[in-house]
């Protein structure tokens, strides 16, 4: 196919991965749309949470992987005098990283900031017509559009939250807040708290909140989802306990985290324990959304986090490869997988690889799917590396990364 105008939306580390990649595969134009004010995606901290559009960090936010795993595979997140050099470093220190990532591919120059995609629209010819709202300096908002030859959707998942389904939620009078708003502990102060969730964010809030609050009440899946020696209802174990003795778990079945609330202000968990609560924080995760896409045009729909059919978690194989998705997986060593994605995509749409005939990576969608069903795995877990038995990428490493080229 030979050199391809490109859209690619969202200016975070999986757009920026895209971009280089696209650049380096010989694509061109390749336009990267960003509504922020910056490149950085979610690692860009905001600590007002009273517009329409902000990341989801909180301010004691650290990686949870260790920073030799949290950089490209041939631009290592090294550590440096002038930054964090903890080995598990905080947020401000890998949005250095992907700012420095920008400058040292001058990626800058392909960046649309404070411009924000309204829809992406397929064209009777194969190609996508764009279009955008761009902020001007003087708080005027244009409307334009423009054609391209393919579209990269790179817009993350960590900005729709996904809230509890909690009987009698309505009536209660408490104060409610999803982990995406959530900032620092300070609020809290002095108050009873449930926080819901007890992955990566649960676990943090809860400890933050801890520190300030009267009691943390933590409401997890089941045991299993924090530790298989806690029982329910009782205060963590040690160490966690030692040093927040006012922090106490609670499990619940695998379909409800909470029995229900009730209007005199107590939270009731399954087990018919029960406490009054002047907060709610919900840490449960987010949705995939791409409010600028057609279902039908992109070739795909969402249903329960499932983002489908996609080939490799990447290609729609109705529309492959004008249309592709970068940045879908969880649970796993995210910038490289990033940028192995790119370096695919950026290949394909170059002619240098072929992907399958549409009837085959149906087949190979259709394979996954029912080894995931099979296995138990629920729709919302079909982009988790960690948990879905087969991210099969074969071959993807092996086409990627020309190690040491700009």
């Amino acid at each position: 196919m030979g050199s391809l105008s490109v859209a690619v939306i969202g200016a975070g580390a999986a757009g920026l991965a895209a971009a280089r990649e696209l650049r380096r595969e010989g694509h061109g134009p390749v336009v990267v749309f960003e509504r922020c004010a910056g490149v950085g995606g979610t690692w860009l901290y905001d600590d007002k949470v009273s517009t329409n559009h902000h990341s989801s960090l909180y301010a004691s936010l650290r990686t949870n992987l260790p920073r030799e795993t949290m950089g490209f595979l041939d631009f290592p997140l090294v550590s440096s005098d002038s930054g964090d050099s903890r080995r598990f470093p905080g947020h401000a220190e890998v949005l250095r990283y992907l700012q420095e990532f920008a400058r040292r591919f001058d990626l800058h120059g392909m960046v649309k900031l404070q411009t924000e995609v309204l829809s992406v629209r397929r064209e009777a010819s194969s190609s996508w017509k764009v279009t955008y709202s761009r902020k001007q300096e003087e708080k005027e908002v244009i409307v334009e559009e423009e054609v391209f030859d393919a579209v990269v959707v790179c817009n993350g998942h960590f900005t729709h939250p996904r809230l509890a389904d909690i009987a009698g939620i309505d009536g209660w009078p408490g104060k409610q807040m999803h982990s995406h708003s959530y900032r620092v502990a300070d609020p809290f102060h002095g108050q009873v708290v449930v926080v819901i969730g007890y992955k990566p964010s649960g676990m943090d809030i809860s400890r933050d909140i801890a520190g300030v609050a009267k009691e943390v009440h933590v409401a997890i899946r089941s045991p299993a989802a924090a530790a298989a020696n806690i029982s329910q209802t009782q205060q963590m174990p040690l160490p966690a306990n030692q040093a927040h003795p006012n922090l106490w778990l609670h499990s619940c079945t695998v379909h409800i985290y909470v029995e229900r609330a009730e209007g005199d202000g107590s939270v009731v968990f399954q087990d018919g324990s029960r406490v009054k609560a002047d907060a709610i924080v919900h840490c449960t995760g987010y949705k995939y959304s791409f409010p600028f896409l057609d279902e039908d045009d992109a070739g795909i729909n969402v249903d329960d986090n499932r983002v489908g059919p996609l080939y490799k978690h990447v290609f729609p194989p109705r529309l492959a490869p004008h249309i592709s998705f970068i940045g879908l997986p969880f649970r796993a060593m995210l910038f490289p997988v990033f940028q192995l994605q790119s370096n695919w995509v950026a290949g394909v749409l170059s002619g240098r690889i072929e992907l399958p005939s549409q009837e085959e990576m149906m087949k190979d969608v259709a394979a996954f799917y029912s080894d995931l069903e099979a296995r138990g795995c629920p729709k919302r877990y079909t982009h988790d590396l960690g948990t879905s038995v087969r991210f099969r990428v074969r071959g993807l490493a092996g086409r990627a990364i020309r190690a040491g080229q700009d």
